[in-house]
């Protein structure tokens, strides 16, 4: 069994996997997710009463109807890692990579009372969500890494 998977969705259908990894707060609602954009795999959200996956791309936010959500069926141990202007702590997960090959990482923030997940793009030292139509950014964020793996996901027990 592996640890981490990007489960592919579609809208509309159920995704495949009930072990899915929240990305805001309530921790319960908001799910990580990415979706292919203009050549590049752009981490973004899954809202529950959504279709879609939002994501956070050139100033706005795009609903994407065909998308993957992060799914943790072999129990990883996940922390979301302060951090802030671009850097990245040890152990995170990339969740993506722009449409000119830069990697990009699961991020979120505190925005408008609501802590949502988008990404974290190094060079541009922010991290962007996609809120009501818009992407918005923050120079301080966290960052979703792993801090152990089971043993039974490497094949043992």
């Amino acid at each position: 069994m592996s640890s981490l998977k990007l489960i592919p969705c579609r809208a509309g259908s159920q995704c495949p996997s009930p072990v899915t990894v929240s990305g805001g707060a309530p921790a319960s609602t908001p799910l990580v997710a990415a979706a292919r954009h203009n050549g590049g795999i752009i981490p973004g959200v899954v809202m529950p009463s959504s279709t879609a996956c939002h994501i956070p791309w050139g100033g706005q936010a795009i609903a994407k109807t065909e998308y993957f959500v992060l799914s943790n069926p072999g129990g990883a141990a996940l922390v979301w890692e302060r951090a802030s202007h671009g850097s990245i702590p040890q152990g995170a997960l990339q969740g993506g990579h722009s449409e000119t090959g830069e990697p990009l990482y699961f991020g979120r923030f505190n925005y408008a009372g609501s802590i949502i997940s988008g990404v974290v793009q190094p060079s541009h030292q922010v991290c962007y969500v996609p809120y009501w139509g818009q992407a918005t950014s923050n120079v301080t964020y966290e960052v979703l890494c792993l801090k152990t793996v089971p043993l039974a996901s490497l094949g043992l027990q």
